[in-house]
């Protein structure tokens, strides 16, 4: 790999991660307007509902509440999150477990580019839940959403687990190196 390429992989990894963390406080808060009985979860009970009878329910109670304005921004702006935290997960798992073992890198870059599918899952399932909001419910916009997101959601946590793991493989290289250096001192 190029020299400035391999320079410019952590400053596309921060700014990615910074600005899916950005979006995702945002995202919370869009979303506590969408919180009621039918939807205890706001926007993702509506990804999960599965059914047209469950999401019609959830759009009942947000078009009483008067805040169906509120889920469409709310299924917008995940467009423009749906851009950035698969880049952030996915440089994640490659640059953390770049330095480990060839197991873990092995699996980091499966993740890498496993994780980068959420883009067409996400965006999959939020034209489907604009559709329904938009002209109606149906069964089949209701399974193909809450599918998309089940998968999505599966590769999200696979994703942080296995980052998780690095760290806490980086976190043990670190201190047996600090266990090995305090033996050595005088």
């Amino acid at each position: 790999m190029n020299g400035w390429r391999r320079e410019f992989l952590p400053f596309v990894w921060v700014m990615s991660t910074l600005a899916a963390l950005v979006l995702l406080d945002r995202l919370g808060e869009a979303n506590v307007s969408l919180l009621n009985r039918a939807a205890p979860m706001g926007i993702l009970s509506y990804e999960f509902a599965g059914s047209a009878m469950a999401a019609g329910a959830m759009i009942e109670e947000w078009a009483r509440a008067g805040v169906l304005d509120a889920a469409r921004d709310s299924l917008r702006l995940d467009f423009t999150f749906l851009l950035v935290y698969p880049i952030s997960l996915s440089f994640s798992c490659g640059l953390l477990s770049a330095p480990l073992g060839d197991d873990l890198r092995g699996l980091g870059r499966g993740f890498r580019w496993a994780v980068l599918a959420c883009a067409p899952l996400d965006a999959g399932e939020n034209l489907a839940l604009l559709a329904m909001l938009d002209h109606g419910v149906s069964e089949g916009l209701a399974r193909a959403a809450a599918i998309s997101a089940g998968i999505k959601f599966a590769l999200v946590f696979a994703a942080l687990g296995f980052i998780l793991t690095c760290v806490l493989a980086h976190s043990r290289r670190w201190a047996r190196r600090q266990i090995g250096n305090s033996q050595e001192a005088p």
